[in-house]
């Protein structure tokens, strides 16, 4: 879920995090039901990544 959470961070919000960092928008993500209707905040902090692990993880194409 939290690599998940990280593509849709850079695919919606043009942002790059990492791991940990997109762990609250992961938890937002899994729980949706809980929070709806609800006015939330989530911090989102990282981009501690390599340039490896962004091709894998947000699907990069390597000619970036």
């Amino acid at each position: 879920m939290l690599v998940e959470a990280m593509r849709r961070a850079h695919q919606e919000l043009g942002i790059v995090l990492e791991p940990a960092g997109a762990a609250s928008l992961a938890a937002l993500l899994a729980y949706r039901r809980r929070f709806e209707g609800q006015s939330i905040g989530a911090i989102l902090t990282g981009g501690n990544i390599t340039l490896e692990q962004m091709k894998q993880w947000l699907a990069l194409d390597a000619r970036r």
